[in-house]
């Protein structure tokens, strides 16, 4: 026996189409109807597509900023989560090929160490004796020179 399906509810309020309609009226009750019914669903759906915690906020904003810049092209006669669905998931997956090759430009060409701070008392010590004899072994033209260069 199959199970009985139940409809879904439909939302209260105005329609999507209508949100839409509004929002590209100018009206601020039309982008914050869409933000306020599909806000839980897009960070559910971002967290099926297994974004990072921490980076979740960012996508939804950046998901609703490209979807009310292009709110034009969204066509009412299909669901408005799909097309909201399709751009969160292209912008994770925009997020995540960037930070692909960021990793990838990382390993090719690591960070030169900082030497300054990992130079002990004894390896200054030897490089300041080693500059000293290496001083002293010029004559008093030579090191007068590079004493004025340096100093």
């Amino acid at each position: 026996m199959e199970a009985p399906t139940r409809p879904s509810p439909p939302p209260s309020g105005p329609s999507d189409a209508d949100l839409v309609r509004r929002a590209l009226e100018g009206a601020r009750d039309g982008y914050s109807g869409l933000v306020d019914r599909h806000l839980p669903s897009l960070v559910g759906f971002l967290r099926y597509l297994n974004a990072p915690p921490p980076l979740v906020d960012d996508l939804v904003q950046e998901t609703f900023t490209k979807a009310f810049k292009h709110l034009g092209e969204y066509d009412p006669h299909r669901p408005f989560t799909t097309w909201l669905f399709s751009i969160g998931k292209n912008t994770f997956y925009d997020h995540c090929r960037k930070h692909h090759r960021e990793q990838k430009m990382l390993e090719a060409h690591p960070p030169a160490p900082d030497t300054t701070f990992e130079e002990g008392v004894e390896e200054g010590a030897v490089k300041r004796r080693t500059l000293e004899e290496l001083l002293a072994s010029l004559n008093e033209q030579e090191r007068m020179l590079i004493q004025l260069r340096i100093y």
